[in-house]
């Protein structure tokens, strides 16, 4: 795993985005399936795994780019404007609703808005 692609709620559940990890568990003629990474982190780090989606296009895939734990029961997930890129607004709320669902009290903090965009360029 990558630095930043994991936290815990240090009451045994940790969380991790699944793109980069995924790919990074494919070796020549054999992958890790999402399970069995998840199954190796439990036990690696004695904690449940929860995978959360992760973000699209030209990001850092770590979670800690969108989310910190601020206790064992609240969690901060950023929040993106529709309006500046709809796709990650539309994951970041689904994981920001999934962790509601698992019992935890979200805050949510608006994402910095693109100062540029990659049109294909130089």
């Amino acid at each position: 795993m990558s630095g930043g692609n994991l936290l815990t709620d240090g009451a045994g559940c940790c969380f991790r985005a699944w793109d980069a990890t995924n790919r990074q568990n494919c070796f020549a003629g054999w992958c890790y399936s999402e399970a069995e990474t998840d199954a190796v982190i439990a036990r690696s780090h004695g904690c449940d795994v929860v995978t959360l989606e992760s973000m699209q296009g030209n990001v850092i895939d770590h979670i800690d780019m969108w989310m910190a734990v601020l206790s064992p029961k609240t969690v901060l997930v950023g929040r993106y404007d529709v309006r500046d890129d709809a796709i990650n607004a539309a994951i970041l709320d689904r994981n920001a609703r999934r962790l509601a669902d698992l019992g935890y009290d979200v805050v949510r903090i608006p994402m910095p808005t693109p100062y540029c965009r990659d049109e294909g360029g130089t």
